[in-house]
């Protein structure tokens, strides 16, 4: 299971060419496609990023719901149809694609976000502002309780 955590800025040259961070490489040198997927994320002006795999479960699940619905053909376009698959190069670098960068305002600078299972690409001050956002946010310590809780006492024994 990769795991992708931390933040890692990094420069994008004229062509869209920028360095995936080394950490994040690492968590995807295991994988057998040699790049990584994006697409445009949902509700936020960034570029989510995961591994060939992580799209195969995307695929899995989206073929899970009723085919043909509105529901299931509205996930599968916002995700599916205009996903990039771009590999690395010899420097480990990605070339972003031009309609993503518009989409996301990136020019010359990438933030790169780790979000556990995946990545986002962030324009850097962008993603400053989603972050005082998320500060102000009062429900984050509630489920902050929930997401770990410890076991009950005598569990073990």
């Amino acid at each position: 299971m990769q795991l992708f955590l931390g933040r890692h800025e990094n420069k994008v040259d004229a062509k869209g060419r920028v360095s995936v961070p080394a950490p994040f490489r690492a968590a995807l040198a295991k994988e057998e496609y040699d790049g990584v997927v994006l697409f445009k994320a949902p509700a936020a002006p960034a570029i989510e990023a995961i591994s060939m795999e992580r799209m195969k479960l995307y695929v899995e699940s989206v073929d899970h719901l009723d085919m043909f619905t509105p529901k299931q053909n509205k996930l599968a376009a916002k995700i599916f149809e205009r996903s990039e698959m771009p590999k690395f190069d010899s420097h480990g670098r990605i070339l972003l694609p031009g309609w993503m960068m518009e989409f996301s305002k990136i020019t010359n600078r990438a933030l790169f976000v780790g979000r556990g299972n995946g990545f986002r690409i962030w324009e850097p001050s962008a993603y400053a502002e989603e972050e005082a956002k998320l500060q102000d946010d009062e429900d984050l310590e509630e489920l902050s309780f929930r997401l770990i809780k410890p076991p009950p006492m005598g569990a073990d024994s």
